[in-house]
């Protein structure tokens, strides 16, 4: 089954949320999200894209609505959306959209001083969704992704997983990415790598947030 069948027809948002939670991951992001926002010193009023935004559960960790920011989140998955929106109803001071969008073929128009994705490169055409998302011209370029210390495994058996994740680790078949492989990709389209932090999480995983900069801007 494909990837993108998979997230749309397979995982429940529940059950998204209960194992992002159990282990820690969802906690951890939402920290390097924060820290994310702080490094691109971003202006009052700057758009930011977030692609594949599923839930929203950073949400539950975090209020960036203090920062004026206009966010425009995006996902494939209607029931991740109508979660999100309940969350967003918890935070009125947060300038949202909530549009269905497919991460890899965007079609918000923009412009936009940020995209931000979390979590989100390992289940997609990552090189697809790179070049789409530079030709969108932000300034800069927010990521999130996962390292693996003792498997290749994005889901890895150390735990019990929820029902629906656990059937998407039978049917799909995620791959982490190199952040080597990610840096160059990005370099190569005009966003050299700008600043990075790493948050070891249980089960021997490390969320690793990085920032690029367009070059020139």
């Amino acid at each position: 089954m494909e990837l993108r069948e998979a997230w749309t027809s397979v995982v429940a948002a529940a059950d998204l949320d209960r194992h992002m939670a159990d282990n820690g991951q969802a906690a951890a992001n939402a920290g390097l999200l924060d820290r994310l926002l702080t490094a691109m010193e971003l202006p009052a009023g700057a758009q930011v894209l977030m692609p594949g935004a599923g839930t929203g559960q950073f949400l539950d960790y975090t209020s960036p609505g203090s920062r004026r920011l206009g966010w425009v989140f995006t996902d494939l998955n209607p029931t991740f959306l109508t979660l999100l929106q309940d969350r967003l109803r918890r935070h009125p001071a947060l300038d949202a959209e909530v549009r269905p969008d497919d991460a890899e073929r965007p079609t918000v128009p923009g412009p936009f001083e940020a995209v931000v994705a979390v979590l989100l490169l390992e289940h997609i055409d990552w090189q697809g969704a790179i070049a789409a998302w530079t030709r969108l011209a932000p300034r800069w370029i927010a990521l999130i992704i996962q390292r693996n210390e003792a498997e290749a495994m994005l889901l890895t058996a150390r735990r019990v997983l929820t029902p629906t994740m656990a059937r998407f680790r039978e049917v799909a078949r995620p791959h982490l990415i190199p952040e080597a492989a990610l840096t160059a990709e990005l370099a190569r389209r005009g966003y050299p790598s700008h600043w990075r932090m790493e948050q070891p999480v249980p089960d021997d995983k490390t969320m690793i947030a990085l920032l690029y900069r367009a070059e020139g801007r």
